[in-house]
Order: structure tokens, then C-alpha cells, then sequence
């Protein structure tokens, strides 16, 4: 018996239909399992219209349609005075439930008196001024008797100030920065001429006072109140008594007194003095150190 062979001919009707939904099912397989409906979503004739291509500015400003406005999500209103929620691990009470202790009132004190401070500083009359250079004034004490060192100060000052050593060319930042070294200065001055309280008020004007035309130059301003002079108190001369006889002659070689001036230059000149006298009287390896100034 001869065995049949199988026929793989595809033409069979049964078989079409058979491929036929194979092919289908791999069709739904590969499809997208979430696709979107293409008919909801807004076009982009929708979103810009030709009206804002023609013109955008007036269809900026036409804002939000109010229905696309009452879609938005809008933060809900918050009372003021409702509770706060509790927060996750915060157990302290609050203050309203705590109950403060009541203060006893404090009785008057009948006996009470205040401190009245007094400066001691009387009001010092301006108006004696100095016009050192076209940019530089300074102004002093109208009465010379609280400032007699005057004139002596002008020249000292005119020959170290920054504002007289370097030309600003007109220019008030750089003017500025010269005023505020020279303000320094003088304060520092004052003080080797024992006026340690003095005070330096520094001013800088463009203008014309009272007015509004400018000035060829700018100026600055310097208004000095010295305030009191500090005299010499105590004076040590250290071991100078050891000299024995001679000390008479060498502590009048050192000419500051108690009461007088308290000048640090006149410290320096009449260290140089002390210095050669011990020299020439026979103490060639005396050593003076260098003046210590206290001042309270």
C-alpha cells in the first residue's frame, strides 16, 4: 500500500480563511493598545487663528476667552482666621493655651533722680578763614585765643597736604579721595599739638551757595574746632636722680614742666637736649628711650 503524500496546496478555501485571521490577529497585536482620538485634539488653525498672524499684537491682547479661564485651576481663598493645621511632629503648645503668670505692679519710686549730663562743650563762633589754593579752604575759631598755634599750623599743613602736592584737574572723585587723606592729616596734626578732642568737619562744593552756578573749581572745606589743649601731668625721667649732683643741672636741661602744653614735638626736641647734656657732663653711655606718652 502506497502511502499518500500531503498536499500543501494553498488554494484550499479552508485554509485562505485560516491565514486570513492570522493575519488579523497580528494586526491587533502590533496595534497601539492607547491611541488617541485624533478628532478631540485642537488643530493648529485653532490654537493661531489667521486673524493673530495678521496681527498679533490686538490678539495678545484679547486675553483668555473666559471659557478657557473657567477651566484653569484657581488657588482656593484662605481664611485669615482659621486654625492652622496641626504640623507632623511638632508638639509644643501654643501660646494661647498657655496661661502667663501674673506681674506684681511695681510700686513708684518717689526718691528717683536722673543724671543730667553736661559736655562742658560751649558753642565756638566760626569765621576765621584761610583760602589756601583755589580748591583748599579752612576755617578756624573766630576768637585766635582757643587755637594760638595757628599760623605755625597753616604752614606745617600747607607743605605735607595731598590736596597742594597733587593737582586733581578738576575732578571731584579724585578731589575726594585727596580731601578724606588731608582730613587725616589734620587730625593727626592737632594731636602732636595737644589738641587730642579736636574735631575735623570736611565739606566739598561744586556750586555757588545759594545758587546754582557751578564753580570754576571745586573746593573742599575744612572747618576746625581744636576744643581744650592737654597740658603735661606727671613727668618721669626714669633713673636721671642717679646723676646725683648733677641732676639739678640735667633736669633743667629737659625744659617741660607740669602745666605746661602738652606739644610732641617739644617731647623730641627736649629729649635731643637731655641727650647731648648727658654727653658733655660726662655720661657718654646714658641711653634715653623713646618717650611714652600717656594720655587720660
Amino acid at each position: 500500500m502506497v502511502p499518500r503524500a500531503i498536499s500543501s496546496n494553498t488554494s484550499s478555501p479552508d485554509l485562505k480563511r485560516l491565514l486570513a485571521a492570522l493575519a488579523a490577529s497580528a494586526a491587533l497585536a502590533w496595534s497601539p493598545l492607547a491611541a488617541q482620538d485624533t478628532s478631540t485634539l485642537p488643530t493648529l488653525e485653532d490654537l493661531i487663528p489667521d486673524s493673530a498672524v495678521a496681527n498679533p499684537e490686538t490678539w495678545a491682547q484679547q486675553g483668555v476667552s473666559p471659557e478657557v479661564a473657567a477651566t484653569e485651576d484657581t488657588a482656593p481663598e484662605i481664611d485669615p482666621d482659621s486654625p492652622l493645621a496641626d504640623l507632623p511632629g511638632l508638639d509644643l503648645p501654643w501660646p494661647e493655651q498657655e496661661e502667663l503668670p501674673q506681674l506684681a505692679p511695681l510700686e513708684p519710686e518717689e526718691d528717683i533722680q536722673f543724671a543730667e549730663f553736661d559736655d562742658g562743650v560751649a558753642p565756638v563762633a566760626m569765621g576765621a578763614e584761610e583760602r589756601i589754593s583755589n580748591e583748599l579752604v579752612l576755617s578756624f575759631p573766630s576768637e585766635n585765643s582757643l587755637f594760638p598755634e595757628r599760623e605755625e599750623f597753616l604752614s606745617r599743613f600747607k607743605s605735607l597736604s595731598t590736596i597742594e602736592q597733587l593737582d586733581a584737574n578738576d575732578n571731584a572723585a579724585r578731589l575726594s579721595a585727596q580731601a578724606r587723606a588731608d582730613q587725616a592729616l589734620l587730625e593727626r596734626m592737632l594731636r602732636v599739638y595737644g589738641y587730642f578732642d579736636a574735631t575735623v568737619f570736611r565739606s566739598i562744593a561744586s556750586g555757588e551757595p545759594g545758587t546754582n552756578a557751578p564753580l570754576a573749581h571745586p573746593t573742599v572745606r575744612f572747618d576746625i574746632v581744636p576744643g581744650e589743649q592737654y597740658r603735661f601731668g606727671a613727668i618721669d625721667l626714669g633713673q636721671l636722680t642717679a646723676a646725683g649732683p648733677d641732676y639739678p643741672m640735667l633736669r633743667q636741661t629737659f625744659e617741660i614742666q607740669p602745666g605746661d602744653p602738652l606739644m610732641q614735638d617739644k617731647v623730641i626736641e627736649e629729649r635731643y637736649d637731655l641727650d647731648e647734656a648727658l654727653g658733655e657732663g660726662g655720661y657718654p653711655f646714658a641711653a634715653i628711650s623713646e618717650p611714652d606718652l600717656l594720655v587720660d
